[in-house]
């Protein structure tokens, strides 16, 4: 009987030296070799050093503390279970590298630092401890989600739940990746699933400072609970010499905003603004007074593409439904910049539903409403600029000013219609190329002055003075 206990007694040393040999002390049935829990080790930090350079699944079943710097290698992939999470104290830094698995539950928390290139394809706000119900202030849990992707490729996925901020989100540096997942945008708008506003007026729910190769996608932002927010603004408060470039922002839908895209702050920025090269899809905005104005020092290659710009503003908050100057406002150098497939109504602009100071800037593909209020289609009023205003393909109807005057080009360089639909008088400064231009009713060009050349071909409406092509028109 001795003899049995012994031999038992042998083998159950065997089975676990067998066992400490795979890396996983005490492994339970079912486990496969190469995986245990963080407690196997008497705890999470532990568990890292004793493993080492192996590859491990870490399994983390209850709340482990970081009380100084750890780096978790690549060699391990943590699985996190329900009440598995990791609590970094404040002035510790866990840097993660290893593959996460987790669900959308709270898996890091605390004061502490925590960032790292983790082997995942996405990051969610949910692990940061964001609830998505609509009440909770969710911006420090989100804006944790956003710094541990900087510079990981990893993209920071927001499912389809109402976020409530306090304050502005940013992002900057390069391969910043931001998406909100679930349905489509309107169904989006109609449940109130995406970012709302809930802070202070004058600040951005997006704030990109100096980003460049990244990507902001599919998100759904709100801003009519206070009255004179931006929607997404690309600036940088340090005044430093900055720019922001090859960037891709697609499938954006903005409701209740003063501002929908704001690319730069010249009067806060001054010369150290560059906004360049960047792609602009599929942005659709409601109840948002100026969806987009572009204020950068230069604004040159941008490419925007399928915009739609709602009306109604009854559901803004104060007078903000009564100030409306533009839709589109272009402040500053806007070379070689590309409007492609817009549409927008003109309701309660009570100045010019497209502003342009720059020169270098083309619309092609766009249908306009106007709201009936006698404001202009277009205003060009900086004759110093350099390149030609193009229109291609454009139709507006409902816009003229209390003289009839639906464009006014005060511009030098050039102001070229290319089959356009106009529904009042088009004033030039300068010189103007027409070709394929249809005007409503008793309405054509009108000169501003002596020098105005206008080249008119296939154009129908009321003869400009002097009626004839490549002609001086006002001449005496």
């Amino acid at each position: 009987m001795e003899k049995n206990h012994s031999m038992i007694q042998v083998v159950a040393l065997l089975v676990a030296a067998v066992s400490m040999a795979n890396g996983a002390p005490g492994n339970e049935p079912g486990i496969p070799r190469g995986t245990g829990t963080a407690a196997d080790y008497g705890g999470f930090e532990e568990a890292v050093e004793k493993i080492g350079a192996e590859s491990f699944t870490l399994l983390i079943t209850r709340p482990h503390r970081i009380e100084a710097d750890l780096t978790v290698g690549g060699n391990l992939h943590l699985q996190f279970h329900r009440a598995g999470r990791l609590i970094v104290a404040e002035g510790a830094t866990l840097t993660i590298h290893a593959a996460i698995d987790a669900g959308l539950w709270p898996i890091l928390e605390g004061k502490g630092t925590i960032n790292g290139r983790p082997a995942v394809t996405a990051v969610y706000p949910q692990w940061f401890g964001a609830v998505g119900d609509g009440e909770t202030d969710d911006t420090a849990a989100i804006q944790r989600a956003i710094d541990f992707c900087r510079g990981a490729k990893n993209r920071c996925l927001l499912p389809p739940r109402p976020y409530r901020l306090t304050e502005s989100l940013v992002l900057y540096g390069h391969n910043q990746h931001l998406e909100q997942l679930g349905p489509n945008r309107e169904l989006s708008i109609r449940h109130g699933m995406g970012l709302i506003w809930d802070g202070p007026p004058e600040h951005a729910v997006i704030e990109v400072h100096r980003l460049s190769f990244s990507t902001i996608r599919g998100l759904t932002i709100f801003g009519e609970r206070v009255g004179g927010v931006m929607g997404i603004r690309f600036t940088d408060p340090q005044k430093t010499l900055w720019s922001i470039g090859h960037n891709l922002i697609e499938d954006i839908m903005i409701r209740g905003c003063a501002v929908g895209l704001q690319l730069g702050d010249f009067t806060r920025d001054g010369h150290h603004s560059n906004v360049d090269d960047n792609r602009w899809h599929k942005i659709t905005t409601y109840d948002t007074l100026t969806p987009v104005i572009m204020d950068a020092q230069h604004i040159d290659d941008n490419f925007f593409t399928d915009l739609q710009f709602g009306s109604g503003f009854h559901n803004l908050p104060g007078d903000w439904g009564k100030r409306r100057e533009h839709v589109i406002h272009i402040k500053h150098n806007g070379t070689g910049t590309v409007f492609r497939n817009l549409f927008f109504r003109g309701d309660n602009v009570v100045d010019s539903a497209i502003c342009v100071e720059s020169g270098d800037v083309r619309f092609d593909s766009v249908n306009a409403e106007g709201g009936g209020n006698r404001c202009l289609f277009m205003e060009v009023n900086n004759s110093g600029a350099r390149g030609p205003i193009t229109l291609t393909d454009v139709r507006f109807v409902n816009y003229k000013n209390r003289d009839g005057v639906c464009i006014d080009s005060r511009f030098k360089s050039g102001f070229n219609l290319f089959g356009c639909n106009v529904s009042g008088d088009i004033r030039v400064d300068g010189t103007a190329t027409a070709v394929g231009v249809v005007f409503e009713g008793d309405h054509g060009f009108v000169a501003a002055n002596n020098k105005t050349v206008i080249h008119q071909l296939s154009v129908f409406g009321r003869p400009a003075p002097g009626g004839a092509i490549d002609r001086v028109v006002g001449e005496p």
